[in-house]
């Protein structure tokens, strides 16, 4: 990729497109994650190219994306006197409310591209409001880690969350300005939509390059690697007697739980399709044993596959011990994170890997069809 080429949707559209926000009341769904290339913040760009902003919208995590999963955002003012109004954690606010005063809405949040990632909800939430209140929507749009792979089950309606708000597979392959097409055709048509697309980016490059800086839209996710990794280890969330490691440099990549064979797991997932990723044993004698997962290429990458995988092979040797029978587990959890009771309920009944894909294969082919006809940039070498 060339630097000088590459632009990120906000430094497009405070370069040539000032016009649909300049002498605008806006107000703007941001957090410092979201930066140019150089790492200035949007809000900082947005203060110094076109002024204070009406409001600032943040979702979870808030506006430092420091905070941690599930706490509650509350609202305030930053240090510069820009009102911080929370998207997260609260009672949703009518949209007459929450959009009162505003002539256009600019939403530019860093995302991964994996449903039960909140910031992908928080976008049709917003997009909800602004089709009520008849406001106008502008999304800059970023690239996302995974913008290539398209995998597991769509969306049931009675697993509806903050955690799958969104009707679209666990991973769905869409950048946030591919995906706000997505949800103006599919459920808001009449909604005023500009999308900003990136300039000098293919999805099948993946994340840019290591001059283009990642900021971690939220604690756990201190890295690219941990980004791609996430939709494999999401689920452990359900059950409290895995560890993920959250606060830890390598979370959701290495994951661990009281009385795990590491090793006999490993060696099964040495002998199964492990769709782009690999499990190798990770830990000293000291800090405990752990599986650490591997992303290692974007061709043929299925992480949702992935993790159906390794739960049959944790449930091969384990039986329900570690999973839905364990301490403190949370069926109705899994279910959200999956956005399905089929998963759950099949490795319950003890179905391999193959058969609970196959569950999801039909509802992913449908998906691909629609999701063609909403993407803002070539795909030269699709992952799906």
């Amino acid at each position: 990729m060339n630097r000088n080429a590459f632009r990120f949707g906000i430094e497009v559209l405070l370069e040539e497109a000032r016009d649909l926000v300049v002498g605008a009341r806006v107000g703007l769904v941001t957090h410092r994650a979201a930066v140019d290339r150089f790492g200035t913040p949007v809000l900082d760009l947005f203060v110094e190219r076109v002024g204070q902003p009406a409001v600032c919208f943040v979702p979870e995590h808030g506006y430092e994306a420091t905070e941690a999963a599930g706490v509650k955002i509350a609202d305030g003012r930053l240090p510069g006197g820009v009102p911080i109004r929370s998207l997260y954690g609260q009672r949703p606010p009518a949209a007459g409310e929450m959009l009162a005063g505003l002539d256009v809405v600019l939403f530019d949040l860093q995302d991964i591209g994996v449903r039960c990632y909140t910031y992908c909800s928080t976008l049709r939430m917003v997009m909800e409001a602004a089709a009520e209140a008849g406001c106008r929507m502008v999304v800059a749009d970023r690239p996302v880690p995974l913008a290539n792979v398209v995998d597991g089950p769509q969306l049931e309606e009675d697993c509806t969350s903050f955690v799958g708000y969104v009707p679209v597979p666990l991973v769905y392959g869409m950048t946030p300005g591919e995906l706000a097409v997505f949800l103006q055709r599919a459920l808001f048509p009449k909604l005023e939509l500009e999308v900003i697309p990136v300039r000098g980016w293919c999805p099948a490059e993946g994340w840019p390059d290591d001059d283009v800086q990642w900021r971690p839209p939220s604690p756990a996710l201190q890295t690219v690697e941990t980004a791609r990794v996430y939709p494999v280890s999401v689920w452990c969330e359900a059950f409290p007697v895995w560890d993920c490691g959250r606060s830890r440099e390598l979370a959701f990549r290495r994951l661990s739980a009281e009385g795990l064979d590491v090793s006999g797991v490993v060696s099964l997932m040495g002998s199964r399709p492990v769709h782009g990723y690999g499990f190798v044993e990770a830990g000293n004698e000291d800090s405990g044993r752990s599986v650490e997962i591997i992303f290692k290429s974007a061709e043929n990458c299925r992480p949702a596959a992935a993790a159906v995988e390794f739960l049959c092979a944790c449930r091969e040797i384990h039986g329900d011990a570690i999973l839905f029978s364990s301490a403190g587990a949370r069926p109705e959890w899994f279910d959200k994170l999956f956005g399905t009771r089929e998963v759950g309920r099949m490795l319950r009944e003890g179905l391999d890997a193959g058969r609970i894909q196959e569950e999801w294969a039909a509802g992913l082919d449908e998906f691909r069809v629609v999701r063609r006809q909403c993407l803002l940039y070539d795909r030269d070498a699709e992952g799906e």
